[in-house]
């Protein structure tokens, strides 16, 4: 009989096993789930996963193992350019740039609903995100050293 693989708990406070690795190793020190939130046009509200300053710079970061949905994916899109817009109750000397990027488990992973192309192939998140004009990184193949460094 074999034995069957243990499915390992989501410890309390996350949203994933996936967020909880990174934010014990690679995103050690960051503030997961702070308490700032982004309004966007639909209206609705986005609380990032994780975020931090980088030379004046605040980082927004979404780890996504996949998207369920094509709203979903749309929905970074409204808060892209909920960032843009500048809030009116903030002095513009105040303001800070804040970029949003996606940390995807596989950016390989074909988008859902997406149709086949002629060639057999599907769009992928991390085509998706480019698209876009989202900067992304996908885990399977490791974050680069630098890779903060290339936010700024």
């Amino acid at each position: 009989m074999k034995n069957k693989k243990k499915k390992k708990k989501i410890p309390k406070g996350y949203d994933s096993r996936l967020e909880y690795d990174l934010h014990k190793h690679e995103l050690k020190g960051w503030n997961y789930h702070p308490r700032e939130r982004i309004t966007y046009e639909v209206p609705s509200t986005y609380e990032p996963d994780f975020v931090t300053e980088i030379n004046g710079k605040e980082i927004l970061v979404e780890v996504k193992g996949r998207f369920r949905t094509r709203q979903e994916a749309t929905k970074y899109i409204h808060v892209r350019e909920a960032l843009k817009q500048k809030p009116r109750t903030i002095s513009p000397s105040k303001q800070k740039e804040k970029a949003l990027i996606f940390l995807f488990q596989d950016a390989d992973k074909p988008m859902p609903g997406a149709q086949r192309r002629k060639d057999g192939t599907k769009q992928t998140h991390g085509e998706w995100a480019g698209k876009n004009g989202f900067v992304y990184y996908c885990l399977k193949k490791g974050l680069p050293k630098q890779w903060l460094k290339d936010l700024i």
